[in-house]
């Protein structure tokens, strides 16, 4: 009778070692997945914090800038500054900063309210949408899913400074 009970035995080790095996793709999938979105995650607060960095640093130079207190070299100075900025976030994050999907707005202390004589609010705000580097969405085009929602990150920063003469 021992010999009828190992058979059985043999076919039921068979049947759970391709149960083994799908799960363990499956797994192996979904561990993939998660970990491709904690890093798009990740480089996401990178940027972002890359961002407010430079709207900072866009803002101070701006409150500084002898040319954004005057009417005639006003527009120089704030492209100067987006200049400044578009740099900024090149050296931080390695992309380059496209005009076509990126926007750097200085708003001088002429279009600020309430201006005190001697005083100037400069507002820096800049607006990107930055190529995901982790490529996501290939990975969910290849489930056969649109993954164009994940090719590119929205991220914004803003910054205000006040320069005091």
């Amino acid at each position: 009778m021992r010999r009828h009970n190992r058979k059985p035995n043999l076919h039921r080790r068979k049947a759970h070692s391709g149960q083994v095996v799908i799960e363990a793709i499956a797994s192996i999938i979904i561990f993939t997945i998660m970990i491709a979105l904690v890093m798009s995650i990740s480089v996401y607060l990178y940027f972002q914090q890359a961002l407010v960095t430079s709207a900072r640093e866009g803002a101070r130079q701006a409150a500084l800038s002898s040319e954004i207190g005057s009417a005639s070299t006003e527009q120089q100075g704030i492209s100067n500054v987006q200049t400044y900025i578009q740099n900024e976030i090149q050296q931080l994050t390695g992309q380059s900063f496209d005009p076509g999907i990126a926007t750097i707005t200085v708003l001088p202390p002429s279009q600020s309210a309430s201006q005190t004589p001697g005083q100037r609010d400069v507002t820096v705000q800049i607006t990107w949408n930055m190529t995901n580097p982790i490529g996501i969405s290939g990975l969910v085009e290849a489930f056969g899913a649109d993954g164009s929602a994940f090719a590119t990150i929205p991220v914004s920063a803003a910054a205000t400074m006040r320069y005091e003469e």
